[in-house]
């Protein structure tokens, strides 16, 4: 049996069972639980027995054509779909998702395509298209219609709509016979006209009341196949064509006929008429109730009806007030959210819809919500007040002066209680109230201010300044302190001390000018980093109350009472400072983002227009189309760019974006407080973590991307399936953009593996589409190069993109720059490298993408050149990158490790000269580790502790860590800095919130130990050994012309370091001897590393010299030199292999290691180090390194370990030595 004849009787096999009563597609039906066996059953035969050989059959049907084999993949397309839709009726949604994208894999063409397509997007509604089909192959065509046609009210996609108009259109049987055919002197019933003709020689005819031969009206249709001679045979009644229809209105003449018709035709057809249908189709939804699909619906008529204004206009008022009647009344504070979000969604409404009804009938909600809120307490106020302040935006006339009188009370309510304890809080509600009683007490504050909380109260200072009540005493203390602060602005010591975070130059700054709150809050970061909490809090509470500190010396004073265990003091005064810039923050973003969305519509309508000389210019003589869209997009970031008060609005959003850190760091404390208590309590405190993680995302209500953003706090909640649920919704709207965004997002979260399969998805269901679909395709095989785990695979995929669009190019420059680096051809990589910063840079300061590629770059710009300005332009790309979009969590990570390296070098710098040297972030932290294992080990633990980089780097961590919790990178470098500092209290905090963590993404891990290496993969790796030694070489070249012989050292140790790496990979007893020479040259040079590299070395030419000798520990070396350490590959071979054994102990090399580890600090000693003394027989290291077994660090980071890499096959050989 052929391929064909698989697939064709597969098909007839599973129509069958799905024909039958058993399987009737039925949402209604209970007893959906008895078939459950038999749908897997015929879903197994569908993909093991049909899908996999589609693609042979329809090779077999290549000689009769593409159309025999396109109708094929129809038929095959259709059936899984009808199959998807059995699985949705009986409520197993995640498989008929599933089987829906099947059905698109199967290639359907035309309408199939676009029918097919629609289901994923509206599967329910397509359930009830296949059951109604099911009622037709019945032959029940009385429910099926009935089901159609009540159906097709609620169906919002329009190819959606056209096959419930197909189906409605199609073949009936006869039920009374054929029709008579007579006539008397030519008045009778004849059939006229032939349409739909098909191979078999039937076509449809129409039926018409005749006089004098002359067709009159039309009665009916028919399939039917003409005989000659007047004679028919009849297969089925069809429906009436337009044509026909059309005919029964314009009988009166030829005249009526003729200009009739083309009116009809002419307004049925009109841009008009089908956009008040498709109005008048979602105030249907809405008057029955269904507003979840009326708010679709209206989106739907603004999307494809743009052009019709009034429409759109109703569509927005009609969404709106759905909008708002499914915001639950009454309104509490703790819901205020709700109404913000209906706000943002009228926000990105058309600008011409922005008005009018709809502006008035969501003031009119706002203005009530506000009311119900009420005024019994603070959080009372803040909510009402919020709610009242974005009603008068929308408000005219009486209305207007309602809230206006409401705001003020609200605000009065709000600054009495403040003016003491919180001045700078009370400030900003006088001057908001805006009474002369209220500016009189403004005047009095303003009166108090210091230099340093001037930038906190900038705005209100400013509209205090032009109030016709403002006093002129105050007004010259606010310039004498702006006086202040343009003399510190200036001072060279004062920002060098701020930008170093050096303890001593910010505590002879703090006693010169003890009223420099920001120097004091430096000062107090400094010494919380070097574990001087209660100093650093003692500096900062000397000002007083907290509300008189600026905000930074409030986020260190809130620190410093987390550190202490004062959870819920340090979350009341986060707070405060959150309540109060939170929704500022909220303010500004929205007026950039309605501002710009208006500005790109104007934009847009203008280029389409043709009115834009310049553009106009730049196109005359662009004929291909990606050509055209490049420079459109470049035009239209120029105007963006250009426009004056958009980037004044674009300004104003990064000055407020600094409260994001401040969000997540109270959102973390709700999170820490929720885990010590239980009951209503601890909901409230989750609740509140929730609200505050959406509350930075502002997305409007009403859009898919509001449910991206949910899933996206749920998953940091830790509330994995909820987050799941509304990704997947996200994903089951069937639009391709938006499924990218859940791929994206999923990275963004750390879950690679789930955003590969949904990107890889996209990439498959876009093969070989239209315009839409190639853009898609091609993002979806960038994406997919981004989460590459070898540079070939990135390549590969970056291949499968458009190979004309800008940002492939980049990236491909990016990989001819990673693979010079890796050949260390220096030279011509930083040559690429600035070229691909000089790309990413052009994209503008404003693009937080952009930003951020650009300071990767330059990153690697430092590796070649050594030069420090590259990895100080990195960190300043990555912190305007993080105002711009600072709840990124991949910007967050990456920043942190940019942060991290800046910090190790600082430190380092106190030691070797890091520019001749250019370590890597690894190479810095073996360095780092070698000076902790010497004498220096005191100067360099404070030295990490207090440097601002590093610092820095760990707030990153932490925010990176709430931001996307199952990303393993953040709790790595967490582990890192614990065991570093031999923290075991760090360490038992760090497992215990891993433990809280389901799902942790730990797939690089096992990806990178399993991946094998193809030939070429391995001679460019024995290119990148060759090479990274020859330049360890010159490095030491450069290192001796220094003069420099702690630089030397290193650069000596890194050498040795080098040759290690190639000898263990090539087996190679040379370079394993040339290494040990090395180190010891390094050791002699200078001794403040210790013994260095000098140990390793000895380690591993030691099991290279017994490998020689001895087959079992050479088999073991083959089986695990790229998966287990060297000391677990010497131990197995030991224990199942005496001689190995016996050779180890005699190892005059492996003695000589152990005897230069022994010399170490225990602390410093590891699991490693206790194998090998066993294995040498080396008493002296094995008592010194027995703590590192019993010590009670050693479980705790096991655990750490198996959570963060559960697959690593190390783990259970250690868990076993612990054991013993």
């Amino acid at each position: 049996m052929d391929a064909l004849d698989q697939v064709m009787n597969t098909l007839d096999a599973i129509g069958r069972e799905l024909d039958g009563a058993d399987l009737r597609p039925d949402p209604a039906r209970t007893d959906w639980a008895s078939q459950t066996e038999r749908l897997a059953a015929l879903r197994e035969q569908l993909e093991q027995d049909l899908l996999p050989h589609l693609r042979e059959a329809a090779d077999v049907l290549a000689p009769e054509g593409p159309v025999a084999q396109q109708n094929l993949r129809d038929n095959v397309a259709y059936l899984t779909a009808e199959l998807g839709a059995a699985h949705q009726a009986s409520g197993d949604r995640s498989t008929a998702g599933t089987l829906f994208v099947k059905a698109l894999r199967a290639a359907p063409s035309g309408t199939a395509l676009a029918e097919l397509e629609a289901a994923s997007r509206e599967p329910d509604a397509f359930v009830t298209l296949s059951l109604a089909r099911w009622h037709h192959r019945a032959g029940d065509f009385t429910s099926g219609d009935a089901l159609l046609k009540a159906g097709k009210r609620g169906v919002t996609d329009p190819s959606l709509r056209a096959s419930f108009d197909r189906s409605l259109d199609g073949p009936r049987p006869l039920t009374g016979g054929a029709p008579g055919l007579y006539t008397f002197n030519g008045i009778g019933t004849m059939l006229y006209g032939d349409r739909d003709s098909r191979p078999d020689g039937s076509k449809i005819s129409t039926l018409f009341l005749t006089l004098l031969y002359i067709p009159v009206l039309a009665l009916s249709a028919y399939r039917v196949v003409d005989h000659g001679n007047g004679s028919y045979t009849f297969f089925a009644k069809e429906r009436l064509s337009g044509l026909a229809k059309g005919w029964n209105w314009a009988v009166l003449s030829t005249l009526v006929l003729a200009v009739g018709w083309g009116v009809t035709s002419s307004y049925l057809g009109s841009p008009g008429r089908l956009a008040r249908l498709a109005l008048e189709d979602a105030q249907e939804l809405e008057q029955s109730g269904d507003l979840t699909r009326a708010a679709l619906a209206y989106q739907q008529v603004m999307v494809e009806h743009e052009a019709v204004h009034g429409t759109v206009r109703d569509a927005a008022t009609g969404l709106i007030r759905v909008l708002v009647a499914q915001v639950e009344t009454p309104m509490t504070a703790a819901r205020a959210d709700e109404g913000a979000q209906v706000v943002r969604r009228y926000r990105l409404l058309p600008q011409h819809a922005q008005s009018g009804a709809t502006a008035a009938l969501l003031a009119q909600a706002l203005s009530a919500w506000s009311e119900q809120v009420g005024d019994e307490d603070d959080q009372a106020r803040r909510a009402a007040l919020r709610l009242a302040e974005m009603g008068a935006e929308l408000a005219e006339g009486d209305a207007l002066v309602a809230l206006q009188s409401r705001l003020a009370a609200l605000h009065l309510a709000m600054a009495a209680p403040l003016r003491e304890a919180w001045p700078l809080e009370a400030l900003h509600h006088y001057v908001a109230a805006g009474t002369p009683e209220a500016i009189e007490v403004a005047n009095g504050l303003v009166g108090g201010l210091s230099a340093s909380v001037l930038p906190d109260v900038a705005a209100d200072v400013a509209a205090w300044e032009r109030s016709p009540g403002a006093d002129a005493e105050a007004t010259a203390h606010v310039q004498a302190l702006r006086a202040q602060r343009e003399v510190w602005a200036g001072d060279i010591r004062r920002a060098q001390a701020l930008e170093s975070g050096d303890a001593e130059a910010l505590a002879l700054l703090h006693e010169e000018r003890p009223d420099d709150q920001e120097v004091s809050a430096a000062l107090a970061d400094a010494r919380r980093g070097a574990g001087e909490v209660e100093a650093a809090q003692a500096l900062l509470e000397a000002y007083g109350p907290p509300g008189r500190l600026c905000g930074h010396a409030q986020r260190t004073l809130a620190s410093c009472y987390a550190d202490r265990g004062d959870l819920e003091q340090a979350a009341a005064l986060l707070s405060r400072q959150v309540e109060m810039r939170l929704p500022l923050f909220q303010e500004a973003q929205l007026a950039y983002d309605s501002a710009s969305q208006t500005r790109v519509e104007a934009l847009v309508q203008r280029a389409r227009s043709g009115r834009d000389a310049q553009l106009n210019l730049r196109l005359q003589t662009v004929v291909d189309d990606q050509r055209a869209r490049e420079i459109f997009d470049a035009w239209l970031r120029e105007q963006i760019e250009n426009d004056a008060s958009l980037t004044d609005l674009h300004e104003a959003y990064i000055a407020q974006a600094g409260v994001v850190p401040t969000v997540l760091s109270l959102g973390t404390l709700q999170l820490r407080r929720a885990r010590e208590v239980g009951g209503e309590e601890r909901e409230r405190l989750l609740a509140e973590a929730e609200r505050l993680f959406l509350a930075i995302r502002q997305e409007a209500a009403g859009v898919p991307s509001y449910h991206l953003s949910l899933g996206q706090v749920y998953h940091r909640l830790g509330r994995t399936a909820e987050g799941d649920a509304e990704l997947a919704g996200v994903l089951e709207s069937g639009d391709i953009g938006m499924a990218l965004e859940v791929a994206y997002t999923y990275r963004s979260l750390g879950l690679i593996e789930r955003s590969r399969e949904v990107a890889r998805d996209v990439y498959t269901r876009t093969e070989g589409g239209g315009d839409a679909e190639r853009a898609a395709h091609g993002d979806a095989a960038h994406l997919m190069a981004l989460m590459a785990l070898t540079l070939e695979d990135r390549e590969m995929w970056l291949r499968r993109a458009p190979q004309d669009a800008p940002a492939i190019q980049t990236s491909l420059l990016e990989v001819r720059a990673q693979r010079a680096l890796q050949e260390r051809d220096l030279r011509e990589a930083d040559s690429l490298f600035a070229q691909v910063a000089q790309r990413y840079e052009a994209d503008g300061e404003n693009d937080a993408a952009g930003l951020n590629n650009a300071a990767l770059a330059l990153q690697q710009r430092y590796l070649c050149t050594g030069d420090p300005a590259h990895l100080a332009r990195a960190g300043a790309h990555m912190e305007r990158g993080l105002r711009l979009n600072p709840d990124n969590a991949l910007m967050v990570g990456n920043t942190a490790e940019i942060e991290l390296y800046r910090g190790q070098l600082a430190v380092l710098d106190d030691f070797v000269r890091t520019a001749t040297l250019r370590p890597t972030a690894d190479q810095s932290q073996t360095l780092i580790d070698w000076l902790s294992e010497s004498e220096q080990r005191g100067a360099v633990h404070a030295a990490l502790r207090t440097e601002a980089h590093t610092r820095r780097a760990r707030e990153l961590t932490r925010q990176e860590q709430v931001l996307a919790p199952q990303r393993a990178a953040g709790w790595l470098r967490e582990w890192r800095w614990a065991a570093f500092e031999d923290d075991v209290d760090a360490l038992r905090s760090l497992l215990a919130r891993l433990e809280e963590i389901d799902n942790l993404d730990t797939s690089r891990q096992a990806e990178a130990r399993s991946h094998e290496r193809t030939a070429e993969q391995e001679a460019r790796a024995q290119t990148g050994l060759d090479a990274s030694v020859a330049d360890a070489e010159a490095l030491v070249g450069a290192a001796r012309r220094s003069r420099h012989a702690p630089t030397v050292s290193a650069a000596l140790h890194l050498h040795a370091g080098a040759l290690t790496g190639r000898a263990w990979e090539n087996a190679s007893l040379e370079d394993a001897r040339a290494s040990v020479a090395v180190a010891r040259e390094a050791v002699a040079a200078w001794d403040g590393f210790g013994s260095g590299q000098l140990p390793w070395a000895l380690r591993t030419l030691a099991f290279l010299e017994v490998m020689q000798a001895e087959p079992a520990l050479r088999a073991a070396y083959d089986e695990g030199r790229r998966t287990l350490r060297l000391e677990t590959m010497m131990e197995e071979a030991a224990e199942r292999d005496p001689p190995v054994a016996a050779a180890l102990r005699s190892s005059a090399t492996l003695d000589e290691s152990c005897g230069l580890r022994a010399a170490v600090a225990p602390v410093e000693l590891g699991l490693a180090d206790f194998v090998t003394a066993r294995l040498a027989d080396h008493e002296g290291l094995r008592a010194a390194a027995r703590g590192a077994a019993t010590r009670e660090r050693a479980p705790v980071e096991m655990d750490i370990w198996a959570r963060i890499d559960p697959e690593n096959p190390e783990i259970a050989r250690r868990r076993a030595l612990l054991e013993r």
